[in-house]
Parts: C-alpha cells; sequence; structure tokens
C-alpha cells in the first residue's frame, strides 16, 4: 500500500471540506463500492484497501475490457461515479482519479469530494426491478419468476400463469414461498446467492402473470443494498 507521505503528496491538490456540510464517516477497509467510469461503459464493482481522512480513498482496481484508443483504464483522466451503503445511506459522489498503482497490486486512487449526496434506505421502501428468480411457491417449482420490486421485508413476484395446472392458479395467503436471485459479484468474482423465503400475503392478476406480494421471513438487506447501489438517483455537484 501507498506510504502516507505518498497518500498525502496525491492528495495536495484538494481543497478542504466545507464546514457547513454533513460530515460521512470514510468508508471502512472492506467496504464494497459501485463505480462507474466517465470514459467507460457499464458498472463495476470494487473493494476499498485504505482511504486518508477526508482527502483520499484507494480501492482495488477491476478488470474492465479497454475500450478501443484508450492505453489504460481508470486512468488520471478519469472521474468516477462511486456508490456504497454505509449504516443505512446510499453514499454517492464524483471524483478524479488521483494515480494509478500496480504494485504490490493493481490500485487506484481517487479523490475525497467537497459534497455528497446521501439517500436513506428506509426512505423508499420498495425499490423497483427485473430481477429473474426460481425456486418453488406452495409444492410447485418456479423457474420463470421475475422479482418486481424489493424492500427490507419483501417483495412482489411477477410469475407466468403457464407454470401452473390451470385449477392451481390462485394463491392465498400464508402459502410458503422459497426462492433465490443472483445478485452480480465484483469483477471477476462469483455471483451470490439472495434467498427470499416466506409467504404469500396479497396475490393479484395482470396479463397471464401472477403478481405475487411476499413478505421474507428475513431481511432482504443485501439485495436491497446491491439494487440501492445502482439504482438511486444521485443529483450531484459539478464542483469537487
Amino acid at each position: 500500500m501507498m506510504a502516507e507521505t505518498e497518500m498525502r503528496s496525491a492528495a495536495g491538490a484538494l481543497r478542504e471540506p466545507e464546514a457547513e456540510l454533513a460530515v460521512i464517516p470514510m468508508p471502512p477497509v472492506g467496504t464494497r463500492i459501485g463505480l462507474e467510469s466517465a470514459l467507460m461503459s457499464g458498472r463495476l464493482w470494487s473493494t476499498v484497501v485504505g482511504h486518508l481522512e477526508g482527502q483520499l480513498i484507494i480501492i482495488e482496481t477491476p478488470e474492465t475490457d479497454i475500450p478501443v484508443g484508450m492505453t489504460a483504464p481508470f486512468s488520471t483522466e478519469d472521474t468516477l461515479t462511486i456508490r456504497f451503503v454505509n449504516d443505512g445511506l446510499v453514499v454517492g459522489f464524483r471524483a478524479p482519479v488521483l494515480r494509478r498503482l500496480h504494485s504490490p497490486a493493481q490500485l487506484t486512487v481517487v479523490a475525497w469530494p467537497k459534497k455528497i449526496q446521501t439517500h436513506g434506505l428506509r426512505e423508499h421502501p420498495r425499490i423497483s426491478c427485473h430481477l429473474p428468480c426460481q425456486g418453488s411457491i406452495g409444492e410447485h417449482a418456479v423457474q420463470r419468476a421475475m422479482v418486481r420490486d424489493v424492500s427490507l421485508c419483501g417483495c412482489q413476484l411477477r410469475v407466468p400463469y403457464e407454470d401452473f395446472p390451470p385449477d392451481q392458479r390462485e394463491f392465498s395467503p400464508g402459502t410458503h414461498v422459497d426462492l433465490e436471485v443472483e445478485i452480480p459479484a465484483e469483477s471477476g468474482g462469483e455471483r451470490t446467492r439472495q434467498r427470499i423465503a416466506g409467504k404469500i400475503v396479497a396475490f393479484d392478476s395482470q396479463e397471464g402473470y401472477a403478481m405475487i406480494r411476499v413478505r421474507s421471513a428475513e431481511p432482504l438487506e443485501a439485495l436491497l443494498e446491491f439494487l440501492s447501489t445502482f439504482t438511486t438517483r444521485l443529483v450531484f455537484p459539478t464542483d469537487i
């Protein structure tokens, strides 16, 4: 890891945070972050491996395809949009890349900004999505279900009626549901699975589909944090 003197040198051009702005703690080492590059398309995952309080953070450089005409990703000409979850808040900011490190590991040093946007996970209890899942509803296996929204305590499913016999297309409250959703991992890593186990609390029909509201037996924190990281709309200031 870069020595403290080097980190201070990289952060030397940064201005001090304004006193009137709310203080957001630096992300702890090991924090999983979502990031987007101003020079490349797509969204990536990375992990915080260090920081200099109020000045910069150091993240693992994620593996990615390099666009034609670019010699290396995440250069000092790039600006990154970074989001992570901290104590129930989605924290987001834009900041320039200060330095790329290649030894002893592939790391990227990013400025810590003057202004940060936050969004409480519980301010909007449901997040819309379109995530395939599979498992069982009652005694029937389902392979083509979709999670259409998620909250901490449950979700809404869309399930095609044709997956069920004609005489078994009514879903009673209290019916057991046990499903799995795949959550994309960091670049090059394995996908993780979020289990949704609970009971049906409401049911409706919609153009050949059953719309099923499920109350989960356990909080869906991992799934909600994943969705919040990449779906929360944050309006960023132009100055950093």
